[in-house]
């Protein structure tokens, strides 16, 4: 049982550090020029593609 609750925290405190790197993500994306967004887009999409989607 400890285990299941140990891995349910660690699960949990994951999904948060996500919650607030999406965030701070949105942020920084948002500060950005226009002139710049298309290939920032473009960075962040090569990023998804090699990491595992998120749910």
């Amino acid at each position: 049982m400890e285990s299941s609750s140990l891995a349910n925290t660690d699960s949990q405190q994951s999904k948060a550090v996500d919650r607030e790197i999406r965030q701070r993500a949105i942020a920084i994306v948002e500060k950005l020029p226009e002139s710049v967004l298309d290939e920032a887009v473009k960075f962040l999409e090569s990023l998804y593609v090699k990491g595992e989607p998120v749910e």
